[in-house]
């Protein structure tokens, strides 16, 4: 085998290492990920005491369902679908307060999500994937009743 090729192959193999292990076989965001509330940070809102969410491919986009309990024992169910194709869509229905919605794939180990009402900006949501695939950042950040509610949600994967 010629050298360079020998190179490009232990190039190649080097930087496979470093990326994130991804057991979903393509895609870092797929599969089932569970809340660590000891690593986690809670705004204003009521805090989680459990929480699983599932990232599923349906169709152009995918489908997001979580399911878990808050401290105060009230239940958290929730789907929802999302198109990382950064155009803005309107509020599918449901409890949340915001008009639009834009979902955007900034690489491929981070996604964000843009909320408005009235026109303004009301949230971002950003999710980032861990070097080694097995943990998920999601930063919260949403401007409702006169003030700032932030979160940041350690998940790990199932």
């Amino acid at each position: 085998m010629r050298l360079k090729t020998l190179l490009a192959l232990a190039t190649f193999a080097t930087v496979g290492q470093l990326l994130p292990q991804d057991p979903s076989g393509g895609d870092p965001f797929l599969g089932t990920w569970l809340l660590d509330v000891d690593k986690s940070s809670f705004g204003v809102s009521p805090r989680l005491k459990s929480l699983t969410v599932e990232w599923r491919r349906e169709g152009a986009g995918y489908r997001v369902a979580s399911e878990g309990e808050r401290r105060d024992g009230q239940p958290v169910r929730d789907t929802y679908m999302a198109i990382y194709d950064g155009k803005e869509r309107p509020n599918p229905g449901g409890p949340w307060e915001f008009d639009t919605v834009a979902n955007r794939v900034l690489d491929r180990f981070t996604r964000e999500d843009s909320f408005t009402k009235g026109g303004k900006p009301y949230g971002v949501i950003r999710r980032e994937i861990a070097a080694d695939g097995k943990q998920m950042k999601v930063v919260s950040t949403f401007y409702a009743r006169g003030g700032e509610d932030r979160w940041v949600l350690i998940l790990v994967r199932k």
